[in-house]
C-alpha cells in the first residue's frame, strides 16, 4: 500500500477496500498467501485424493497435445487441416474475388452492377477462400501420345471419390474455420501436362533399368513435391534449419492433427510451381547415382506441336499441378 501511495498519490487518493484498484489488491495478496501455505505441503500430499487418487493423478497434468495446439490461425495452418484428411496429397489456399457495389444514390450495398444513371464504387470481400485440392492417388506415367481413356464405370467411381475428398475437406474448414472467413469453392487442380525429351549418359557400370525408375522419381518430387507427416520421435530427433533440436512448443505448434506432424518448411516448398526450370531438373538427375551427363535436354507442353520447345523455362498456368509425361527414353 506504501508503495501504491508513492507511485500514485496525485491521481490515486481513494486506499479503502471499496475502491477497485483496492480490491483487486486484496484478492491478488490473498492468492499470494494461499499459494505460498500450498506449496508448502509436500507435493505427494499436494496430488494425491481421498477417493480414486490414480484416476485422480491422470488429471492433475495436461499433454502437449492439450495444451500447446491451437485453433487455425493462418493459411499454413489450414493447409495442415486439409491435407492431414484422408485422400488429399496436397491442398492450397486461394483468396477468392468476391466484388460488390456500393449505389451512392441509393446508400446501398449490392451484388450487381446498378443502373446506369447511378454513381457507385467497388470493393472486395476479404476472408473468402477457394480451395483447390491433389488427390492422394498413384502416380501415372504416359506418354503425351497415349490417348487411353478411362471407362464410364472407372469414371463414375472417380468422381464419388472426388465429390466424397470435397465433402470432407469442407467440413473440415468449417469445423476450424478462423472468426469472419468463409470457404466459397473447392475442386481438384487442374493437371499441366508437360512433355520432356533428354538423353542420358550413365557411368560403365551402372544399369539403364535401375537409373529410370530414380529419373521418374526425381521428376516427380520436383513437380509434385510429397508433404510427408511425420511421428513425435521423428521430430523430436529432427533438427531445425540453425542445427539446434525442435522444441515441444515448435512441434505441437498449430492444429491438432489426426496422423502425424507437418515440418513447415516442406509445407512452403510444396506450392503451386509457377515455372519449371530446366537447370533445377539437370542438377536433381545429375545427382543421380550412375548419371555421367545429360544432353539435349528440352521439355514443353503436351499440347502443342512437337516443333515448339520451351528449353529452359517452362511457365506453368496458374492454378494447375504439374504432371508430367515421358515420352522417350534412351
Amino acid at each position: 500500500m506504501k508503495y501504491i501511495q508513492e507511485l500514485g498519490s496525485d491521481f490515486w487518493t481513494d486506499y479503502n477496500e471499496h475502491d477497485p484498484g483496492i480490491t483487486i489488491l486484496e484478492l491478488l495478496c490473498y492468492a499470494i498467501t494461499d499459494l505460498g501455505y500450498r506449496t508448502s505441503f509436500p507435493v505427494q500430499d499436494l496430488l494425491a485424493s481421498e477417493e480414486q487418487s490414480e484416476a485422480n493423478f491422470q488429471k492433475q497434468f495436461f499433454t502437449s497435445k492439450e495444451i500447446l495446439t491451437t485453433e487455425p490461425v493462418s493459411g499454413l495452418d489450414i493447409r495442415k487441416l486439409l491435407i492431414d484428411i484422408d485422400g488429399v496429397k496436397n491442398a492450397w489456399l486461394f483468396k477468392s474475388k468476391q466484388t460488390l457495389f456500393f449505389d451512392k444514390k441509393e446508400s446501398r450495398i449490392v451484388g450487381g452492377r446498378p443502373l446506369t444513371n447511378h454513381t457507385f464504387t467497388t470493393f472486395d470481400l476479404n476472408g473468402l477462400y477457394d480451395i483447390k485440392i491433389e488427390l492422394d492417388e498413384e502416380p501415372v506415367i504416359k506418354t503425351c501420345d497415349d490417348n487411353t481413356t478411362a471407362t464410364e464405370e472407372e469414371r463414375a467411381a472417380r468422381q464419388e471419390k472426388i465429390n466424397e475428398v470435397i465433402n470432407r475437406v469442407r467440413q473440415r474448414f468449417h469445423q476450424h474455420r478462423p472468426l469472419c472467413e468463409d470457404l466459397i469453392d473447392v475442386s481438384i487442380v487442374e493437371e499441366q501436362e508437360i512433355r520432356f525429351c533428354m538423353d542420358i549418359q550413365l557411368e560403365t557400370a551402372a544399369d539403364a533399368n535401375e537409373v529410370y525408375p530414380w529419373v521418374l522419381y526425381m521428376l516427380a518430387r520436383y513437380l509434385s513435391p510429397p508433404v510427408r507427416q511425420y511421428s513425435l520421435k521423428e521430430m523430436i530427433d529432427a533438427q531445425k534449419a540453425g542445427g539446434a533440436p525442435a522444441s515441444m512448443d515448435d512441434i505441437f505448434n498449430g492444429p491438432v492433427l489426426d496422423h502425424g506432424f507437418f515440418k513447415e518448411e516442406e509445407l512452403c516448398e510444396a506450392g503451386l510451381r509457377e515455372k519449371v526450370y530446366a537447370s533445377d531438373i539437370i542438377n536433381l538427375l545429375m545427382d543421380i547415382p550412375g548419371v555421367r551427363s545429360i544432353h539435349h535436354f528440352k521439355m514443353n507442353y503436351c499440347e502443342e506441336a512437337r516443333t515448339v520447345k520451351n528449353e529452359w523455362i517452362l511457365p506453368v498456368s496458374p492454378g494447375k499441378n504439374r504432371y508430367y509425361a515421358i515420352v522417350n527414353r534412351q
